[in-house]
């Protein structure tokens, strides 16, 4: 009886373990909007937002009669990512999704009233100036906004915080009970299980996610925002990769010192 109450405890140990190490890889990055902010600059998120954007608006103004030097200064990339950052802290606050384009839309009129004023152009009306400026602030407001896109994300992560922390300290007290009882039943040897199993789980976890997700041929919203998704996915399995090896490693070791405390004990 002794001997398999140490086996079932050792088997819901190797359960919390796997459960509170892949807590804590989803907490560190998915959860964690600084490295969300992080993955954005490493792959140039923001140059290629600003510079798309632009593109975009020059559609605009080519049908209106203008010239693409009424957007010169309009914005820069500092303000684009100013702006995605506050997007993303209103996701990961619970705030409501809001971008404020006023300012682009204040500086656009400015310079289309130089514009007409450098040009001595006097037939474009406040009417048509403001019509165009709001649409311009459209543009602006659904290329850099994507609020159709962050709302349901908002949804996700907002019932993945309500239980995370439950789980996940739920997960360690259980764990570190089955620990001491399983010391306490001199079932030290046993040990080596969880390390062993969190490892050969991850190692099944990191074959299905490379044989099922085409990650190579992903398209989400548009190919910068999939190519950030492809980064923050391989980081995933380098650290579940990591992590196997260690767990391996460990279980290793624990067996050896088990093989030797038992011969030690012996003599």
């Amino acid at each position: 009886m002794k001997k398999f109450l140490v086996y079932l405890f050792s088997f819901i140990l190797s359960l919390c373990l796997v459960v509170i190490v892949s807590l804590m890889v989803v907490k560190n990055t998915v959860l964690d909007r600084n490295y969300v902010k992080g993955l954005l600059e490493k792959e140039n998120y923001y140059e290629k937002l600003a510079v798309s954007t632009k593109e975009q608006m020059k559609n605009y103004v080519i049908q209106s009669g203008f010239t693409n030097e009424i957007l010169d200064g309009v914005y820069e990339e500092e303000d684009i990512k100013n702006d995605v950052n506050k997007l993303i802290d209103q996701v990961y606050d619970n705030e409501k999704i809001y971008l404020d384009n006023s300012k682009l839309k204040e500086n656009l009129e400015k310079s289309i009233v130089d514009y007409l004023k450098d040009k001595n152009i006097k037939l474009v009306s406040q009417k048509e100036i403001d019509k165009f400026v709001n649409m311009i602030g459209d543009v602006y407001t659904e290329e850099v906004g994507i609020v159709d896109a962050l709302e349901p994300v908002q949804t996700v992560l907002n019932k993945v915080f309500k239980y995370f922390n439950p789980v996940l300290y739920g997960s360690i007290g259980l764990g570190l009970v089955l620990a001491i009882v399983i010391f306490l039943l001199k079932g030290r040897s046993i040990f080596s299980v969880p390390a062993f199993t969190l490892s050969f789980v991850y190692i099944i976890v990191i074959v299905l996610m490379k044989n099922k997700v085409d990650i190579d041929n992903l398209l989400i919203l548009s190919k910068d925002i999939s190519s950030i998704i492809k980064t923050g996915y391989l980081d995933i399995i380098r650290t579940l990769s990591t992590i196997s090896m260690v767990s391996f490693i460990s279980g290793i070791v624990l067996s050896l010192w088990s093989v030797l405390r038992a011969k030690v004990i012996k003599n």
